[in-house]
């Protein structure tokens, strides 16, 4: 009776210990996930980038000023795109509000020089500034897609000689100010900022 006790005892025992041990390493393993998750945000967010807009109100067809904001918070200066600087290294574009996106267009262009475009430690600006309009438009009537399509763009205006060679404004609405990069972009997502495009005044 004596033996089948003390059996018994050392039997609980060993649970006893083995589930702690399984809880202390559960627990450990779990530590170390969480720091990892942890050490992964921070390098994460150890570069950081954003639009500013100076006002979030524009007219349409006016101009929108407003800055690349980099966050860097390490201590080396990183380079987020090298090209050539004629006829700049990024532009602005717009989505509205049913996902179309009026994206700039970067001309072939050949120079001796590259340049380059950094994020330094701290806060780095570039300052902006484009038109509230389109960035393509048809000459012609008959060469315009249908509005329902994806494919649609607007009407060039005419100019004082009655060519159509003029972008149209954008309509009254809400949109997403996006950045493009002419190149190869090593930088990270840069937030975009939201414009309300009102009728002129």
């Amino acid at each position: 009776m004596g033996m089948t006790s003390r059996h018994h005892r050392n039997r609980t025992t060993a649970l006893v210990v083995c589930l702690l041990a399984t809880a202390i390493c559960a627990t450990g393993l779990g530590a170390v996930a969480f720091a990892s998750g942890e050490s992964a945000k921070l390098r994460a967010s150890a570069l950081t980038g954003r639009i500013h807009l100076e006002r979030r109100n524009v007219a349409s067809g006016g101009t929108v000023r407003g800055e690349l904001v980099f966050e860097n918070h390490t201590s080396k200066t990183k380079v987020l795109l090298r090209g050539c600087k004629i006829d700049g290294l990024y532009a602005i574009g717009f989505r509205d509000s049913h996902g179309r996106v009026q994206a700039p267009a970067f001309p072939l262009v050949g120079c001796i020089r590259t340049q380059e475009m950094v994020a330094k430690p701290g806060t780095t600006i570039y300052r902006f500034s484009t038109l509230a309009s389109y960035s393509e438009c048809s000459q012609s009537p008959r060469q315009s897609a249908p509005k329902s399509s994806k494919y649609w763009i607007p009407l060039c205006l005419k100019d004082s000689t009655g060519e159509r060679d003029i972008m149209p404004p954008l309509p009254v609405g809400q949109y997403a100010v996006l950045f493009f990069s002419d190149g190869d972009w090593h930088g990270p997502h840069i937030k975009p900022a939201v414009l309300i495009v009102t009728k002129k005044k």
